[in-house]
């Protein structure tokens, strides 16, 4: 007795059967999930339908925006936007906002975690951001911030007299 093996393909989902690497922006913007669920009969469910629509606004804004053209390669418009300074910025405003919690009585508490994560912050930027002022800037504010609580702790225990 003898069986024949038929090879069954499964189904490709639809918005990948529609979206290829060559394809524009304006093609991408084209396209409907609601449409591809009634032209392929494949139910997509609703999270990949919305990512289809969040990405599609999140294109349309960066046209508007002027950063992209209806006529760019779709790989190149979701393509990361290297900014080589983000540990250091992130540094600052964490070290910043470490520095001013400092100050606002019932919120003190929260000034040695930030400060400490914006001198950590500040050390990763100095050793990979390319340039490193607001990474240094950051880890010095975080240092300081640190420092200025220790001493805030000491003169309130020797204030209060532990």
């Amino acid at each position: 007795m003898a069986y024949a093996v038929h090879p069954v393909e499964a189904p490709k989902p639809a918005a990948a059967a529609v979206i290829s690497s060559s394809m524009t922006v304006n093609q991408f913007l084209s396209i409907d999930p609601d449409q591809i669920r009634k032209s392929n009969g494949i139910k997509q469910a609703w999270v990949k339908r919305w990512t289809v629509r969040h990405a599609q606004h999140r294109l349309q804004k960066k046209i508007d925006n002027g950063k992209l053209t209806r006529e760019s390669a779709l790989n190149q418009a979701f393509a990361k936007s290297n900014n080589p300074n983000n540990r250091g910025k992130w540094s600052l405003i964490i070290a910043g906002a470490g520095f001013l919690f400092l100050f606002l009585g019932p919120l003190a508490f929260l000034t040695l975690p930030l400060a400490i994560a914006g001198m950590v912050l500040g050390i990763m930027g100095i050793q990979k951001d390319n340039d490193s002022t607001m990474a240094v800037i950051g880890m010095v504010l975080g240092i300081l911030t640190i420092l200025l609580f220790l001493v805030a702790i000491l003169i309130l225990v020797a204030f209060l007299g532990f």
